[in-house]
Order: C-alpha cells, then structure tokens, then sequence
C-alpha cells in the first residue's frame, strides 16, 4: 500500500492504530505513598464525613494525638483545603472546627489565618481554575463565622478587601471610603476587569452565607454601609448578566427585604456619598484643629460620633497615640458588642422558656375543663348475683373436692347467664 497518496484523517488513523498496537515506553504514574494514619484521616473527612457522623468524627479526631507535628500539620491541610471536600459538607467542617476551638485554641487560630491567606491570593492571582475553590473559601468563612470562630470585623474587612483589592482601598480602614480608592466606571484594573463578574459572586456567597446574622446593632450599620458601596461598585462594572441579576436581587431578599434596589450609577454614588457625609468630622472639631484643614474625616463609628467633642485641649495628640486609641476604641467596642450578645440570647431563651410553661398550663387546664364536660355513659348490665346464682347451681351440679367451680357472665338476647365451669 502507498502511503505517500493517503489523506491526512487516514494518516492519523495509521498512527494510532500503530500506537495503539506498540505504545511508547513511558513511566507508570506512581501514586503517592500516604501513611495509615493519613489514611484514616482522609477516610473520615472525605468519605465518612455527614450529618449524622460529626458526633463520631469529632470524637475520633479529638483522640489523635495531636502534639505529635506530623498529625497536626496533616489535619491543618485538611482542614485547611476545603475545596477537596463535598460542598454540602463545609458546614460540617466548620462545626467540627468550632467544637475543636475549646481543646486547641492554636490549631484553629492558624486555621482561620489560611483561609484569610488562600481568599487573599486569590484575589492576587486570579485565575479561572481556582473559581471554585474560591468560592468553597468563603463558604468557609461564612460558616466558622456563624458558629463564632470569627469576629464581625473580620468578616467586613474580607468583603472589602474582595471588593476594593486593587483599586487602592484598605481593608483595615473600611469605615472611611476615599475618593481615591473607589473603583470608577471604566476603571482598568488588571485584577478585576469591567467584564468580569467573579468578586460579585464571592461577596454573594459569603453573604448568603453569613449575612442574616447583621440584623441588629452596629453590624446592622455596617452592612447597609457596605451594600451602598457594593451597589455602586457593580454598576461601575459592564452590562451584567441575568444570573448575577437574579443572584444580586436573591441575596437582597435574604438579608435585606425592604431594600431597594439601585437601577443607576448615579442613585448608588449619591447614596455612597451621604454614607461618606455621615463620617466627617463635626464642624466644632474642625474650627479647633487649627493647620489641619477644614475638610478632616474621621474613623469613628456612628455612635461615638454622637458624644459631645472634647474642645478644651490644648494640645493635638500625635498621629501614633491617636492610631494606639483607635485600636483600644475598636477592641473595647468589640468586646462590648458580645458581651451584649450573650445577654442577649440569655434574655431570649429565658423569654422562650417562659413562653413555653405558658403554653403548657393552657393545654393542661383546657385538657382537665374537657375531662369535666364528658358526660359519663352508663353501663345497663344489670349487677351480677353471683353468690345466689352459684348456689342455685351447686344443687344441681354434684360438687368434686378436687376441681374448682367458676361462673362465666356472659350475655345473649339482652339476658345475663351465668353458666358454671368446674376446672
């Protein structure tokens, strides 16, 4: 046969029929060599792990040995590589992460500081193969947040940096969005191109996730804060498509049902700039700070801008002493908000429990009134004579001394009988 007249498919199928017949000499794949102990982890995280085996998980984890460096190191990874794990089961690894906190406190610090790391790089890099992983990540974030591994400033400060990463914004002063760090229409940022629509669908999931829990106090502040920049940061961004649409006006109706929804640019950068208004510096603190100039924004929170200032000093703080404050402020505050949501939820389970007493009298006396109001039917057999009966009987049956003599009550045609046995 002459090969040289043959069309290029026939030359392709002559080659791999000819590989298929003699394949190259190439190295067999070796699969990586695990321990039994990392064995058995990997069994109990990846294959056994479900709702009604995290008790059993988590008592097998906690008898590990866990000051041996190898085993420790080998449950951080696991832990920490949450994308190799089933979606569905994220929550059952943050719970597990949440009752592990109480034993070893040091394992779910670095814990937490990873999944800060890996959400961090992937914002750095952004590539299109660790989407997924991405989004696992701050499922992840969501979950130990609401099972209180995590603080709520953390949790801000990671939508933020997703948001505002490369546009020149920091996470550690969200409170205060300047001008210059705000994504504008246009804006070519080579980390978050207009037409693309990846860090919407982060900060949706960790809301999703998470978000319900801001219905109150500060937080609550915060995230209509955060929802007024996250609205306008969206309109600088391309036509979206209708799934994010849909995904954007699915979240708003979750943690936020009477919001409303801004339909223009314009609408949300005039919401953002009345956000903005409302964190200057009051006008008495501006006329004392002499050489400062007259347009001074502050860091402060809501609240404590409502205190009256302190004019009388002399002298202005420096900037270090100031930052130190801050810092004492924002911790103070902190621990503050969860002592007030501890009494909180004491003050709700008592009120539940009281309620529930409530409940149970009321079923209780209506249950004792409908007892009274049976009306009792009674029963017209008339009562059995049974000594004259069984006398009558014991003349006509011969009595045995070693048998017993009954009588069985029995009714036909409405007439009792009393027919006798001996046994």
């Amino acid at each position: 046969m002459d090969t040289t007249h043959l069309s290029g498919q026939e030359r392709a199928m002559l080659q791999n029929a000819f590989y298929y017949c003699n394949p190259p000499e190439r190295p067999a794949i070796q699969q990586k060599e695990r321990s039994p102990m990392e064995l058995f982890i990997r069994k109990m995280m990846y294959i056994e792990l479900s709702k009604k085996t995290v008790s059993v998980v988590l008592k097998k984890l906690r008898m590990l040995h866990w000051e041996d460096p190898e085993i420790f190191g080998l449950l951080l990874k696991i832990f920490t590589k949450i994308w190799k794990l089933k979606y569905s089961n994220i929550y059952y690894v943050a719970q597990i992460a949440a009752s592990l906190m109480r034993y070893h406190p040091d394992f779910v610090i670095m814990l937490v500081d990873a999944v800060f790391e890996h959400i961090r790089s992937g914002l750095e890099l952004n590539l299109f193969v660790h989407n997924q992983r991405r989004l696992a990540m701050v499922r992840y974030l969501g979950e130990l947040y609401n099972f209180r591994v995590l603080e709520t400033g953390a949790i801000f400060d990671t939508l933020y940096l997703i948001v505002g990463f490369g546009y020149g914004i920091s996470a550690r002063n969200q409170s205060l969005i300047i001008d210059g760090g705000r994504p504008r229409p246009g804006a070519q940022n080579p980390l978050d191109m207009p037409n693309d629509f990846f860090r919407i669908h982060l900060v949706c999931g960790l809301l999703e996730t998470c978000g319900q829990c801001f219905d109150r106090g500060s937080s609550k502040k915060k995230l209509d804060q955060f929802l007024a920049f996250f609205q306008y940061y969206i309109h600088t961004k391309d036509q979206v498509s209708m799934d994010v649409k849909f995904e954007i006006q699915d979240l708003f109706e979750k943690i936020r049902p009477n919001a409303k929804i801004l339909e223009s640019i314009e609408e949300a950068a005039e919401a953002l700039n009345e956000i903005v208004s409302r964190q200057v510096k009051l006008p008495g603190v501006n006329a004392e700070a002499g050489g400062e100039g007259s347009e001074g924004t502050s860091d402060k929170s809501d609240d404590e801008l409502d205190e009256p200032a302190n004019l009388e000093e002399d002298e202005p703080e420096d900037d270090e002493e100031v930052v130190e404050n801050m810092e004492v402020d924002e911790e103070l505050a902190e621990q503050m908000e969860d002592e007030e949501v501890v009494l909180l939820d004491r003050q709700v389970k008592q009120e539940v429990d009281e309620e529930f007493d409530r409940e149970f009298a009321r079923i209780m006396s209506e249950a004792l009134e409908s007892r009274k109001a049976t009306t009792k039917v009674s029963f017209d057999v008339e009562p059995p004579s049974v000594r004259s009966r069984m006398q009558s009987f014991n003349g006509d049956i011969a009595a045995d001394p070693q048998r017993v003599q009954f009588a069985v009550m029995s009714r036909r045609n409405k007439q009792v009988r009393f027919p006798p046995i001996q046994i």
